[in-house]
């Protein structure tokens, strides 16, 4: 007997922007109802919370109380950036619906876009601590070398963090999935049953 064909699960343009349809869709299963996944939400939000919002803005306290310190540009901006990125991931939890099943499409779509755009941000502002610290490394190595990044490479690998940033964001804003339950997934945290498989 030849297998048959999935049922169609397409939603239409109304059931799309209506909030209490996607509320009442059988289709759509919020995450959060279902056992274990509610602790999984207060996780992400403490370790961001606690490492994005607390530990690092008390680093970069540090790093500028002291006069006598140096302050490493690169570094700095290493730690700004996550700063910034744990933001964008908690701009539902800051909106005060931190488990709500029908958060706003738009305020779904910043967030959405900002998280895209700020993971390139952070993988160059990484790679950039990690290309200087091979420097200082590599020069370390040769006798009587002075090790110098001059400032228009710094300033070049910041700009282009935020350039990334930037860019990513608006790209991931305009060329946005097709479907608006699937830009709202990044906030509601939803199982959607779409033609009989889990979309995870």
């Amino acid at each position: 007997m030849p297998p048959q064909p999935l049922p169609s699960a397409s939603l239409n343009s109304s059931d799309i922007l209506s909030s209490s349809s996607l509320a009442q869709d059988p289709r759509i299963t919020p995450l959060d109802s279902q056992s274990g996944h509610e602790a999984l939400l207060t996780a992400w939000h403490a370790l961001h919370i606690t490492g994005g919002q607390i530990l690092l803005p008390f680093l970069l306290v540090t790093m500028f109380v002291g006069r006598e310190a140096r302050r490493n540009p690169l570094l700095v901006n290493f730690c700004f950036s996550w700063i910034l990125y744990s933001t964008f991931c908690l701009l539902l939890f800051y909106s005060g619906k931190p488990n709500d099943a029908n958060p706003p499409i738009q305020l779904c779509l910043i967030q959405a876009s900002l998280v895209l755009g700020s993971e390139g941000m952070t993988v160059i502002t990484s790679l950039s601590v990690v290309i200087q610290a091979w420097y200082y490394l590599r020069v370390s190595s040769v006798p009587d070398a002075e090790p110098r990044i001059y400032g228009w490479q710094t300033t070049l690998l910041i700009l282009t963090s935020y350039i990334a940033l930037i860019g990513y964001a608006t790209a991931s804003a305009i060329v946005r999935p097709p479907s608006p339950p699937s830009i709202q997934r990044m906030c509601m945290r939803v199982l959607m049953m779409w033609g009989g498989r889990a979309v995870l």
